[in-house]
């Protein structure tokens, strides 16, 4: 097995720890869905090696929010309930908020109305679990450790091939 693919595995595994404890330190874990289905994948490429952070498609949400006007809730449409508030009142069901259903839908119909007003998250703090991990700088050091790797296996091939001995 190559050491590049495996230094690239290393780095990929240290990526998944600390956007799941970015996740936690953010208070973004509700039913720890997303953090427990990240995945850290690497395979051969036709120019090297990839390394893919794999995660569900709503990570997107989860670092970038919505903006208000995004926010798929009108309460002045006059259906009594929608796509949006279910997920509401599933995800109060998660975080144990509410007992009854009659208590459960007038919060998520409330939540709803200041999602309307601020966007999502309320706390823009919650923003960019993604975008403090996977930083510039942070890609750089892999970057480099995998370079200085392939150093190291392109000398060892190198000396596989070369004559043990010069004779002058």
């Amino acid at each position: 097995m190559s050491q590049v693919r495996d230094t690239l595995q290393e780095a990929g595994n240290r990526l998944l720890r600390d956007l799941g404890l970015m996740l936690i330190r953010k208070k973004r874990r509700a039913s720890g869905k997303l953090i427990n289905t990240m995945t850290a994948e690497v395979t051969r490429s036709v120019n090297g090696w990839l390394l893919e952070i794999k995660m569900l498609p709503y990570w997107k949400v989860v670092n970038d929010g919505v903006p208000a006007s995004k926010v798929p809730f009108g309460d002045s449409t006059g259906k009594k309930t929608s796509k949006y508030i279910r997920g509401l009142m599933n995800w109060l069901k998660v975080k144990g908020i509410a007992s009854s259903v009659p208590h459960i839908k007038s919060i998520a119909f409330a939540i709803a109305k200041t999602h309307k007003k601020k966007g999502i998250p309320v706390d823009k703090n919650k923003l960019g679990f993604v975008d403090e991990i996977a930083t510039q700088k942070r890609m750089a050091v892999i970057l480099e450790q995998v370079k200085r790797q392939q150093i190291i296996e392109i000398n060892a091939e190198i000396s596989k091939i070369l004559p043990k001995e010069i004779i002058v």
